[in-house]
């Protein structure tokens, strides 16, 4: 019998048991399996954790009360929807609308050229749109 090996009861040729490297994975052995729910697969990871803290602070504001939902509490001013669309949508559509004509002017492709027009027009209708949309009157 040579060395290193174990002779079976029907005299077939065995490998030894050989220790598994630190850190080394086989995948899964019926020993130590435990059946896990879908909750602790979903919930169980730290990349779950902002979604399960916004449910949480959902949770905690809609319980705090009825009363703080009001639209009592809200306080919209005329200019605040015109000034962060002029400059938010408007001048980041014009930024993105001249870095694709520079980009058209280099490189000649069509496709850029027509999606800086498409920014553009984005971009001055959320301007015209922002100064022409008023409040309700209640």
């Amino acid at each position: 019998m040579p060395s290193g090996h174990a002779t079976a009861q029907d005299g077939s040729q065995t490998s030894p048991e050989r220790p598994v490297p630190e850190g080394w994975y086989y995948g899964p052995s019926a020993e130590g399996s435990e059946k896990k729910g879908i909750l602790s697969d979903i919930f169980g990871r730290p990349e779950s954790l902002p979604v399960v803290l916004f449910i949480l602070f959902f949770t905690i504001l809609y319980g705090a009360g009825p009363e703080l939902r009001s639209a009592k509490y809200v306080f919209e001013p005329s200019w605040l929807l015109f000034t962060l669309n002029a400059i938010f949508i408007t001048g980041l559509g014009v930024l993105i609308a001249w870095l694709c004509f520079r980009s058209f002017l280099r490189g000649g492709f069509l496709n850029i050229l027509l999606l800086g027009c498409g920014v553009l027009a984005f971009g001055l209708s959320s301007f015209v749109a922002g100064w022409l949309i008023r409040p309700p009157t209640a």
